[in-house]
């Protein structure tokens, strides 16, 4: 059989959204995939040291984290890229212009910079590990920044969104949005050209909108069933929703791996 290189989305794909929760169906069919000798590898938005968790419960050594602003090859975070920081530097003076709060991710980790309160006076304390680094004489170049967090509502989202560029905008679940790169298709293609594989042998497992950029590439898209119409519109294959076996049953259906439940 031809060697394959498979990438999977993280959360709502490797994982059940509803609890967080990794389908034991989903791990069987990642060992099989790579004792048959295939490529099997994360595309998530999140930065490093919060895939890394689920990844090293599934033995998953190769990553494309931060949408795609970073590569994790034999479990060492690389090429690790940061956001243009022109584009941060206008969207923190357009905060600063209309009063609002912001945080900055500079680091591959749960530490996020502050130079006043803002952030947490409009939208509450983030609802993950936080530690918060409280800054006052933080400028508008502090240094690289590779996420940007973001208060916003109905009246400030018009206001900030023409600023935006191309970073993604993602609502988390604690009602606040978060900039960051959205080029999950760049960084498969760099991850393809490390460990010498091809697109036309690629397969991209996906489920939501920070995966339709994913959903391009010259190479098999699958969604989820649990994906949005938007995402299914653009997949070669649909299958179930991740927590009715939806990995396991794609690979079965395409012969990837032996339906042995």
């Amino acid at each position: 059989m031809t060697k394959k290189y498979f990438f999977f989305d993280i959360d709502g794909t490797l994982t059940d959204l509803r609890d967080g929760s990794v389908p034991g169906s989903a791990g069987k069919a990642l060992d099989l995939l790579r004792s048959a000798g295939h490529f099997v590898c994360a595309a998530t938005g999140r930065q490093n040291y919060k895939a890394h968790g689920i990844m090293d419960r599934l033995d998953m050594d190769y990553g494309v984290v931060s949408g795609g602003g970073g590569l994790v090859i034999k479990g060492e975070l690389g090429d690790y890229m940061p956001l243009d920081p022109e584009r941060v530097r206008l969207i923190l003076e357009k905060c600063d212009e209309f009063g609002i709060g912001y945080l900055l991710a500079r680091d591959d980790s749960e530490k996020v910079y502050m130079k006043d309160c803002r952030f947490i006076e409009q939208a509450g304390e983030r609802q993950e590990t936080t530690t918060y680094v409280y800054d006052p004489e933080m400028g508008y170049e502090p240094g690289p920044v590779f996420k940007i967090y973001l208060p916003l509502d109905e009246r400030t989202m018009p206001l900030m969104s023409p600023y935006f560029g191309e970073l993604g905008c993602l609502l988390m679940a604690g009602g606040y949005y978060v900039l960051e790169i959205d080029r999950k298709k760049d960084g498969i293609l760099r991850m393809l050209e490390k460990v010498g594989g091809t697109p036309e042998d690629t397969v991209v497992f996906g489920d939501g909108k920070n995966d339709l950029d994913m959903f391009t590439g010259p190479w098999m898209s699958i969604a989820m069933g649990n994906a949005p119409e938007e995402l299914k519109e653009r997949a070669d294959y649909i299958t179930d929703e991740s927590y009715n076996d939806g990995i396991w049953n794609a690979c079965v259906h395409f012969g990837w791996i032996a339906d042995e439940q």
